[in-house]
């Protein structure tokens, strides 16, 4: 999987990937994308400007990356973005950090789904092992491109059925 906008970041470069309770609207993921370029072009750390990459990935992720090649993001740049993050719940009425929400891919179209909804949507044939699902714990650039998207049986998420 490519992303056009962490194109020239190094591969080790630092990744936080935000999963909603819903999917976003048309309207929303222009108003987000706005906003996020917007706190990326203010994000400091330590009063030096980082390098960043703010986006809404495939209609469905918010995704911040820090290019540790420039400059790492140190607490205090994390918690602000932690705030933002906490401020776009409230302006958009979205979860963003229950870390019980999953992406899996259903007929093309991205289908979100709470931790507690897998073992139903298993039952009934819709997730099985061969189903492609998003890694929301990808730390990295690196893994983004070469492991955010796998089948069910290729990663930890298989335990929870």
């Amino acid at each position: 999987m490519t992303f056009k906008e962490l194109e020239g970041f190094d591969p080790d470069s630092k990744v936080w990937i935000f999963t909603p309770n819903r999917k976003f609207t048309e309207e929303e993921i222009i108003l987000l994308n706005k906003k996020l370029a917007d706190f990326g072009q203010k994000w400091v750390s330590h009063s030096d400007q980082l390098r960043t990459a703010c986006f809404v990935a495939e209609g469905t992720f918010i995704i911040l990356a820090v290019d540790n090649k420039v400059l790492m993001a140190s607490g205090c740049s994390i918690d602000s973005a932690m705030r933002f993050i906490q401020q776009l719940q409230k302006d958009f009425g979205i979860e963003l950090l229950d870390r019980n929400n999953f992406v899996f891919i259903n007929g093309g179209e991205n289908e979100i789904v709470h931790k507690s909804g897998l073992r139903q949507k298993a039952e009934n044939g819709i997730i099985d092992e061969d189903t492609l699902f998003f890694d929301p714990l990808i730390q990295t650039y690196s893994q983004l491109e070469a492991e955010f998207s796998k089948p069910m049986k290729s990663f930890w998420m298989k335990n929870m059925l």
